[in-house]
């Protein structure tokens, strides 16, 4: 019998343990923003089905909902029935996500930048300072514009669709035009 209670303590403290340990790293996975950018830049306006965010410096996807901020440094992704848009506070550009897309949301100084991995977005930039987005090494500037925006994962090139204003091709450093309706 005592041979059982000895048993019986042992598997309390591991559990004990295990529950402690959970419990310290959900905490440790909890969304923080960049120490030097504690302002949101952006926020959730619309949502279908799974989107997740994954904070600056983070490993973890975590859901992400209606109304939340977003902030610098910050990954957006949709499932494969999901959409999103999210609407930037300081400028009112909106980006729609389509289903199975991912971006990362930055800032250099008053300027946002998109880093686009995969998928389907549509940009629509309302006033003069724009956006900029980026896809492997192409670089485009995009101003008092509305554009879509497709890239499969590991591709090279962007599909881009150019319906109004100004987008620029900026990865040489030199701002060139980008032709309406196509870059590829």
């Amino acid at each position: 019998m005592q041979e059982f209670g000895l048993r019986l303590a042992v598997a309390y403290f591991i559990s004990l343990a295990g529950a402690f340990g959970t419990y310290f790293w959900a905490r440790s996975q909890e969304p923080k923003s960049k120490p030097k950018d504690p302002q949101a830049i952006a926020v959730l306006t619309s949502t279908k089905n799974e989107v997740l965010r994954k904070p600056f410096q983070h490993l973890v996807w975590k859901s992400i909902n209606n109304t939340e901020r977003i902030f610098s440094g910050e990954s957006v992704r949709t499932g494969s029935n999901a959409e999103a848009q999210i609407e930037f506070l300081e400028n009112g550009t909106t980006v729609q996500l389509d289903p199975d897309s991912v971006i990362l949301i930055e800032t250099a100084g008053a300027s946002i930048n998109l880093d686009f991995l995969k998928g389907n977005l549509f940009i629509k930039t309302s006033n003069a300072q724009g956006i900029t987005l980026q896809s492997g090494t192409q670089r485009l500037a995009l101003n008092k514009s509305e554009v879509s925006v497709s890239k499969t994962q590991g591709a090279k090139q962007l599909d881009l669709n150019v319906f109004k204003g100004e987008v620029s091709d900026i990865t040489s450093g030199k701002a060139k035009p980008v032709e309406a309706p196509r870059l590829r």
